[in-house]
């Protein structure tokens, strides 16, 4: 439940988050996702595939991250006095 995996799981729908440290809740969650169906399953893999293809493909992450490394070096540019 820290890190990435709050943003890219979403609960029931493309997995099942465990929380940070906590060994039991880790098992827990391992087993109660033995118990679903395969059906079950299958499409929590074809969601998650979905999710990531749609937000976190390089298409859409690289112009983010050049957008983010663009506003630092201005930032930085702006605090060094322009230079």
């Amino acid at each position: 439940d820290r890190g990435g995996a709050c943003e890219m799981v979403e609960v029931g729908r493309t997995g099942l988050v465990a929380r940070a440290g906590d060994v039991t809740d880790l098992r827990n969650k391992i087993v109660e996702m033995l118990h679903f169906p395969d059906e079950t399953i299958a499409q929590m893999g074809r969601n998650a595939r979905e999710k990531l293809e749609k937000e976190f493909h390089p298409d859409i992450l690289y112009p983010r991250l050049l957008e983010a490394y663009e506003a630092a070096r201005r930032i930085h540019a702006e605090r060094r006095g322009g230079r």
